[in-house]
């Protein structure tokens, strides 16, 4: 599990090369 945090917030989550993005504090996969 790889977390990326960008200007204080989670930017992006990346679990077995399938990139998930954060926007507006929800996980969208």
């Amino acid at each position: 599990l790889e977390l990326t945090v960008q200007g204080g917030k989670l930017a992006s989550a990346r679990i077995g090369g399938n990139a998930i993005k954060v926007a507006e504090g929800k996980l969208f996969i």
